[in-house]
């Protein structure tokens, strides 16, 4: 999960040397929502995250000003995409990892895992997957290691 301006195929107002990934068919505007001393959190409904809104915490922060066909938008703040996904990628708008709200780590890792083939990979007998069996298993071991550590950062007072 990265900021739309990190992963989007176009970016507006970007700095001269600014670089981005691509990895989503997005065209964004930097810093739209404000500079630093505009940030602000709002609760925002996701779609397909279940347990009510989620708190977004947004810190100079990009509008989404066009999305692709292929790019499916998850949440949005008066009419701006904040979450977005195509395919394997999720971006995000707003810091996820400052809300104390494990569930957009957890839907993540879950896609993560699910790219990966893991439940196949526990029930199949074949030569291949017998070979590739451990690398589901650390796929497991990585998410139990992200959910201990978030749920320990969300315990620690600031």
């Amino acid at each position: 999960m990265r900021r739309h301006d990190l992963l989007a195929t176009d970016v507006l107002d970007g700095r001269p040397d600014q670089r981005s990934f691509g990895a989503i068919d997005l065209t964004v505007r930097r810093n739209a929502f404000g500079r630093q001393v505009d940030s602000f959190e709002a609760d925002i409904a996701v779609a397909g995250l279940p347990g009510g809104p989620f708190h977004a915490v947004f810190i100079r922060a990009p509008y989404v000003e066009t999305v692709g066909p292929a790019v499916e938008v998850l949440a949005s703040i008066d009419d701006h995409p904040v979450l977005c996904r195509q395919g394997p990628v999720l971006a995000a708008a707003f810091h996820p990892e400052l809300s104390g709200d494990l569930r957009l780590h957890e839907l993540f890792m879950k896609r993560l895992v699910g790219m990966s083939g893991h439940s196949k990979w526990a029930r199949s007998s074949t030569r291949r997957v017998r070979r590739t069996r451990p690398r589901g298993k650390l796929f497991a071991k990585l998410i139990r290691q992200v959910e201990v550590a978030a749920r320990r950062a969300a315990a620690t007072p600031t």
